[in-house]
């Protein structure tokens, strides 16, 4: 236990005068749970919500429009249960001055379950002994990780080297993807789509387009939470290559995807990027059928925060304004 504690492999507890002697912690039960006790730990005052589609994209995109501290809370595959559920928490117990959203069509799919590692538990502030400290604790496999974490930082150690900032690591993240090879991508989109295809998008009422009403309900729970809180809320919808806006149609989703649109649009405004345009249509500017190549962050949050600086194709990102449907 108490070498657990030192560890903090999970960083479940927050810093620790032995911290500073384990700087590199790679070994995780849960991203999704790490995750979101570093968000809690650090309190930004910016956060990124979304999925792994705007989990790839450096803060310092955002961060040099807003100039103050911002974390990037995104989650892998997260619900829009998920979603809300942590920024809901964040909003509440955290001084929060601005929030970038990306919505993705697929969170809104109502036969999809919450990753097996959320946990409502994590979220409630009056329950003294939380599920998630008894795994940072007494679970063997975390003492396990923490044995392996201070294998890691001995040789951090011996080597001489130091933790590469993140703004290094995210350029070779960036390079790493932009060396691609077409075939790669290919190869890459049909895997996305058949995964999606039989995952993510799979349901039993995807295709009435009223299934979306609930979830269309707690984003705009979290648009009031932000108004009542003075928060600037800045939503989009995330990119995506046009096979996958093809296999919206062929799966028979093509009225829930307009009506998803449309019934955002009644509760915000918010930037679409999630059309058929100039950088959706170049296959290759995907590293597979969902995920846009990082060094497209910056047109998107360029045109979020109207940065005419930046030479933006004038069909990539389309501002929908609030408007009251009949």
């Amino acid at each position: 236990m108490t070498l657990n504690f030192i560890v903090n492999p999970y960083h479940i507890f927050n810093e620790t005068m032995f911290s500073k002697y384990f700087p590199q912690k790679s070994h995780h039960a849960s991203k999704q749970m790490s995750n979101f006790y570093i968000a809690k730990h650090s309190q930004p005052q910016n956060l990124m919500m979304g999925s792994s589609r705007i989990q790839m994209f450096p803060k310092t995109d955002v961060q040099k429009y807003l100039k103050t501290s911002t974390y990037n809370m995104a989650m892998s595959g997260a619900t829009i249960e998920e979603q809300t559920q942590y920024l809901g928490y964040m909003i509440e117990n955290h001084k929060i001055h601005n929030i970038i959203w990306a919505l993705d069509f697929f969170s809104f799919n109502p036969d999809r379950k919450n990753n097996p590692n959320f946990s409502y538990d994590r979220l409630d502030n009056s329950s003294f002994i939380k599920n998630d400290y008894k795994t940072a604790l007494l679970s063997l496999q975390t003492t396990k990780n923490s044995i392996k974490t201070i294998q890691d930082n001995l040789k951090l150690f011996q080597s001489k080297k130091k933790v590469k900032p993140l703004y290094l690591i995210k350029q070779e993240f960036n390079k790493k993807y932009s060396l691609l090879a077409n075939k790669t991508i290919d190869q890459q989109t049909e895997q996305t789509l058949l995964y999606y295809k039989k995952k993510m998008l799979n349901n039993q009422h995807f295709t009435n387009a009223q299934s979306i009403t609930k979830n269309i309900k707690k984003v705009q729970k979290i648009i009031e939470l932000c108004q009542k809180k003075n928060i600037k809320l800045y939503i989009y919808l995330s990119p995506v290559q046009s096979s996958m806006l093809n296999l919206y149609t062929e799966l028979g989703l093509e009225n829930t995807f307009l009506i998803w649109k449309k019934s955002l649009q009644e509760i915000t405004s918010y930037i679409d990027f999630c059309t058929l345009n100039s950088i959706t249509n170049n296959r290759y500017n995907f590293i597979d059928g969902a995920h846009i190549m990082p060094r497209f962050s910056k047109l998107i949050f360029a045109r979020i925060f109207n940065d005419t600086s930046v030479d933006i194709p004038n069909d990539f990102g389309v501002s929908m304004h609030q408007s009251k449907f009949e």
